[in-house]
């Protein structure tokens, strides 16, 4: 009779381990699910199926899992259940064999963990995996499923799981958007850009730590291309699974880069132009400011009018390659009878529309420089000349702003209206009257100082046409910045602080009425205060060339001052 009794028993046990309910062991579910034993068996027998009841309550709360799946937009999860499930319909086949032969051969409650003790290990990782994956995100899912150390032979949980994540992968190479997976910006903070912060990554599990850079660099130029027209890669399978391991493919991101990198020749073109429109257009061309200071005439003192700025625009940007025919048509005096003029402009595609635009600030560069360090100081109290108030609305076009961050256009805005300035005050000492020994001086600085900043600038300009290849486009960009910003002498307090007194300084007096009827110990306190503030920026200044002629002009020998510097900038 005991013996039936535990026959009965190892064919209830059987029928538990395939999800089935049975009369001496049932599965029941209350919160969790938990095994329940027939009070009419044996505490020994007992103390074995407690045992087994790892593999009993691994197909039963894969079966539930199973159903919830249905209700479920997780993906990955699903393909984690799909490869459970594989593994648990091999258990079951194995069970099934057992039970056909099991009238035949000697089965007892205490052959069954020996039979079954390596399908107790894999329920028991299978039960670990589950608890470990819940509320976990997709790429967590198959880290779980690779901390489990399932083993070789039970690689179809791994590879199920690895199918999707490498679908996903494959989708953030090529460029498109899986943004519950990886989190992509759509916008930067001030230091930031596109190529520098687009992906914001967090939490990358291990398997993919070793090329997610090279992943998101390739997603990056996958998506400019995309911008640029139509994306015809085909992206091999990257993520593999190899000894038990979820492994990214060096070969197949080697195809991928030569694919994409060579797709992204077509846009050097487009850089290249870019940069000439902009830096070599902007920064160097100054003859665009002479025509306009002769254009404009006394306007240049005094605040302007709208047609004043649209004016500007059409001396400033007439002959770039991206003024289009309407702006131009718009801006020219054929409009002039308009008292606005701009609002045109709303029609104009913007893609098409110039990356630059000259307007009207009222604060003038002096105020802009000191508001760097208190951004309390927004404007003048009272509205200052066109010749002081012009700045720039600078909106990188593709694909230069893809590289471009807010402080670069920021950086770009303040070495214009640097420049601008530095020339505005050549041209108009040159021409207009005034005591010779302020000219002199002033001359003698602003001069050397704008050749310089000049020279720099056209040296980076040709380091950036040189740049080879895409992802050297950023890291050559925030150099050469750096690099004009460095030479523009914009890098300390005190050279800013010096920069907002002299152009104050030099501004009001170049707008002054009958400066040239000023009473010499006038002109004396205003040499005094020149020279002093040369000598106060002499330490922050690196460049020796530079700092041997400011040494010049704060110690008073500012006859022949300029010829001496035997160096060229």
């Amino acid at each position: 009779m005991y013996s039936l009794h535990r026959n009965q028993l190892v064919s209830d046990l059987l029928l538990a381990m395939v999800g089935l309910d049975s009369k001496m062991v049932q599965v029941k579910k209350a919160g969790e699910l938990e095994v329940v034993i027939s009070n009419s068996v044996h505490k020994d027998d007992a103390r074995i199926v407690w045992g087994l009841s790892d593999i009993v309550l691994g197909v039963w709360e894969i079966k539930y899992r199973i159903e919830e799946a249905y209700y479920t937009k997780d993906h990955v999860k699903q393909f984690l259940l799909k490869g459970i499930e594989d593994e648990i319909e091999a258990f079951t086949f194995r069970l099934n064999s057992l039970c056909r032969s099991f009238p035949k051969k000697e089965m007892t409650v205490e052959s069954l963990p020996f039979m079954f003790q390596e399908e107790v290990v894999l329920f028991e990782k299978i039960r670990k995996i589950i608890r470990d994956t819940e509320g976990a995100k997709s790429l967590e899912v198959l880290q779980a499923v690779l901390n489990a150390r399932l083993g070789a032979k039970y690689s179809r949980i791994m590879e199920a799981v690895a199918s999707p994540i490498n679908k996903l992968v494959k989708k953030v190479v090529a460029g498109e958007s899986v943004p519950e997976h990886f989190k992509e910006r759509s916008r930067y903070d001030y230091g930031q850009c596109f190529w520098s912060s687009h992906y914001a990554v967090k939490n990358i599990p291990e398997y993919l730590q070793g090329s997610i850079d090279q992943i998101l660099s390739l997603g990056k130029i996958s998506k400019i291309l995309r911008n640029n027209g139509d994306f015809l890669i085909e992206i091999p399978d990257i993520l593999t699974i190899e000894n038990s391991q979820a492994v990214c493919s060096k070969k197949a991101l080697g195809e991928a880069s030569f694919m994409i990198l060579g797709a992204s020749e077509a846009i050097h073109a487009k850089w290249q132009e870019s940069i000439k429109d902009i830096f070599s257009k902007l920064l160097l061309e100054t003859d665009k400011y002479s025509e306009l200071f002769q254009e404009m005439g006394d306007k240049m003192f005094y605040p302007p009018d709208d047609k004043d700025i649209t004016f500007v625009n059409y001396i400033l940007k007439r002959g770039t390659l991206s003024y289009t025919e309407l702006e131009e048509r718009i801006d020219s005096q054929n409009l002039s009878f308009l008292s606005e003029s701009a609002f045109i402009l709303d029609a104009v595609d913007k893609e098409k529309a110039s990356a630059v635009s000259f307007l009207y600030n009222e604060a003038p560069l002096s105020k802009v420089l000191t508001a760097i360090q208190d951004t309390r100081m927004k404007k003048s109290l009272s509205p200052v000349s066109l010749l002081q108030g012009i700045d720039l609305l600078f909106s990188p076009k593709y694909p230069l702003s893809m590289f471009s961050s807010t402080k670069l256009v920021s950086e770009v805005k303040i070495v214009f209206r640097l420049l601008f300035s530095l020339y505005a005050i050549e041209y108009h000492l040159a021409h207009r009257p005034g005591n010779w020994r302020v000219r002199h001086l002033v001359l003698s600085f602003v001069t050397a100082l704008r050749m310089y900043i000049t020279e720099r600038v056209r040296e980076e300009v040709k380091t950036l046409l040189g740049v080879s290849g895409i992802l050297e486009y950023h890291q050559a960009l925030e150099t050469a910045l750096a690099n004009i910003m460095k030479a523009s002498l914009l890098t300390t307090p005190n050279l800013i602080e010096f920069y907002s007194d002299f152009l104050s300084t030099t501004f009001g007096y170049i707008e002054l009425p009958n400066r040239e009827r000023l009473p010499d110990e006038d002109i004396d306190m205003l040499l005094k205060n020149y020279r002093a503030g040369f000598k106060s920026i002499i330490p922050s200044i690196k460049s020796p060339f530079l700092s041997t002629f400011v040494e010049t002009l704060a110690g008073g020998q500012t006859q022949d001052a300029f010829s001496r510097l035997e160096t060229p900038f």
